[in-house]
C-alpha cells in the first residue's frame, strides 16, 4: 500500500482523494484543529493536530478571523507561524513535533508521496524531510511563493529530485 504525509491541510484540496480512489493510507498534519474537524473522517487517514518545527514544543500561530476569510478567498482557511497581518488575524498557540518526530508517529517504512503547504515555513521543513530521511519521499510538493524559490529548487534538485512546477508549487519526482 502507497502512503502519503500532508503537512499544513487545511481542509480543502488535501490529498484524501488518493485514499478513497486509491486505497492510500495517509497522514495528515494541521495545527488548527477546527480545520481538522472539517475534514472526511477516513479510516486510512491518521490526522494529527500539531505544527512541525524543528523543535517540539508550542508556538504562536496567526490565524484569519472566520469573517476575513470568507470576505476574501485568498484568505480561506489560512494559517502561518509567520505571515501577520494585524488584526485579520488572530493568534493561537499550537503544539509543535519535529518531522522526526511524525516519522516515528506514522511508522511508516516507504514514502509515496510528501506534501508541505505550510505558509513560509515549506523550505525549513522540507531541508528537515530530506536531511532526516528514511523513509525518503518518492515524489514531492512543496508550496514556494513564501519562500525563496531558487533555494528551494536547488535543494530538490541536490536531493535527486526533477522538478516541474507551476505558479505555487514544485512537483519533485525522484530521478532514478
Amino acid at each position: 500500500m502507497k502512503n502519503y504525509i500532508e503537512i499544513g491541510s487545511c481542509y480543502f484540496n488535501t490529498l484524501t482523494h488518493l485514499t478513497e480512489s486509491l486505497g492510500w493510507h495517509g497522514t495528515i498534519v494541521e495545527p488548527i484543529k477546527k480545520f481538522i474537524n472539517k475534514l472526511p473522517q477516513l479510516d486510512n487517514v491518521h490526522y494529527l493536530n500539531y505544527a512541525i518545527d524543528t523543535e517540539r514544543g508550542t508556538k504562536d500561530m496567526f490565524v484569519f478571523h472566520d469573517a476575513i476569510a470568507e470576505d476574501d478567498r485568498d484568505f480561506h482557511g489560512m494559517s502561518s507561524l509567520y505571515h501577520h497581518h494585524g488584526d485579520k488575524q488572530y493568534r493561537l498557540q499550537v503544539n509543535t513535533i519535529t518531522y522526526k518526530d511524525l516519522l516515528y508517529l506514522t511508522g511508516y517504512k516507504e514514502l509515496e508521496l510528501l506534501k508541505i503547504d505550510t505558509e513560509g515555513h515549506d523550505l525549513i521543513i522540507l531541508k528537515e524531510a530530506l536531511r532526516v530521511g528514511n523513509p525518503i519521499p518518492q515524489r514531492i510538493i512543496v508550496e514556494h511563493k513564501h519562500v525563496d524559490a531558487d533555494e528551494m529548487l536547488e535543494v530538490l534538485e541536490y536531493h535527486g529530485y526533477d522538478v516541474q512546477m507551476d505558479e505555487e508549487n514544485y512537483y519533485g519526482r525522484l530521478g532514478e
